[in-house]
């Protein structure tokens, strides 16, 4: 039986890999509804382009990989003028765990590849 939960997931269950992805697991809850503590992540390695709104996995200059969601706005850079900048967070509004600005190329940089769905052999 599912509850309300399950009614906001919006990745795929995938029983196989497609190409060009991989797997990550999934070891908190802070992207709850849409991946649960324990489950493995689908990620296409291929897909590193942000776009707002989607779930990347990301990895950090220290090695550790996190699952984040990218968000864009309009930054007014010192430099440059006004441009796109990101923040990346959880999905956890309460925790306010955001990181950013980054310009894109930064963030690109950063990311291992676009979130496509839940893997479940």
């Amino acid at each position: 039986m599912s509850g309300p939960a399950d009614l906001f997931r919006a990745l795929e269950t995938m029983p196989t890999l497609p190409p060009g992805c991989g797997l990550q697991l999934v070891a908190d809850g802070y992207s709850d509804p849409h991946l649960k503590l324990g489950e493995f992540a689908v990620v296409d390695r291929t897909d590193t382009a942000p776009q707002h709104g989607e779930l990347y996995l990301i990895q950090w200059e220290s090695g550790w990989r996190a699952i984040v969601q990218a968000r864009s706005t309009k930054i007014n850079w010192c430099e440059g003028g006004v441009g796109v900048g990101w923040y990346v967070g959880d999905l956890q509004p309460e925790r306010l765990a955001v990181d950013g600005p980054y310009r894109t190329d930064h963030l690109k940089s950063k990311l291992v590849g676009r979130i496509v769905g839940v893997f479940s052999p």
